[in-house]
């Protein structure tokens, strides 16, 4: 459990996060201008907004709401970590992994605007 929980965390540092909502509000202010319709049809934003997930072109998928792609920088970081991981296990785990978790978990409440809260207290 404590395993996936570190991997998880590190994948998500909170540098990763905030450039990923730095990159949103960017994508926001483009079509922050136009009528809902407007960006709707705005087809360079939504190119845009298309490259940010790596997923086949050639299909449609109109379940996002219950089989969503990952974000391209998701899936790379788990890809990273997960190869990290697989380099040294017991070292990458518990020297690496285990003590970026409380500046993680405090840096994605931080970004998310939740309270500190420790679950081992």
């Amino acid at each position: 459990m404590n395993a996936g929980k570190g991997l998880g965390l590190a994948a998500l540092s909170s540098a990763t996060v905030a450039s990923l909502l730095n990159e949103i509000k960017a994508a926001g202010k483009y079509v922050d201008h136009l009528s809902p319709l407007e960006a709707a049809m705005d087809e360079d934003y939504w190119s845009v907004i298309q490259q940010a997930f790596s997923v086949t072109r050639g299909i449609v998928n109109l379940n996002n709401g219950g089989v969503s792609p990952s974000p391209r920088i998701v899936t790379e970081s788990f890809v990273r970590y997960t190869w990290q991981q697989e380099d040294a296990t017991a070292y990458t785990m518990w020297q690496i992994l285990e003590p970026q978790s409380e500046t993680i978990r405090t840096g994605l409440a931080e970004v998310f605007g939740c309270d500190v809260i420790r679950s081992d207290k």
